[in-house]
């Protein structure tokens, strides 16, 4: 019962490590959140009667 036991669990830890550092190297990379959001037209526009010079 007991004759491979420890090289049985030397193996499934090889294995589980293994697929630790393969995930850790090849992993997801975290998302960068846009400094400056697009603007979306959301915002009130000026009228033109602003920027013209009252004479």
């Amino acid at each position: 019962m007991a004759d491979n036991y420890l090289e049985r669990q030397q193996e499934l830890y090889k294995i589980r490590k293994a697929e630790w550092e393969k995930a850790k190297k090849y992993g997801k990379k975290p998302k960068h959140k846009p400094s400056i959001p697009p603007a979306t037209g959301n915002l009130p526009e000026k009228a033109e009667d602003d920027f013209v010079k009252k004479s």
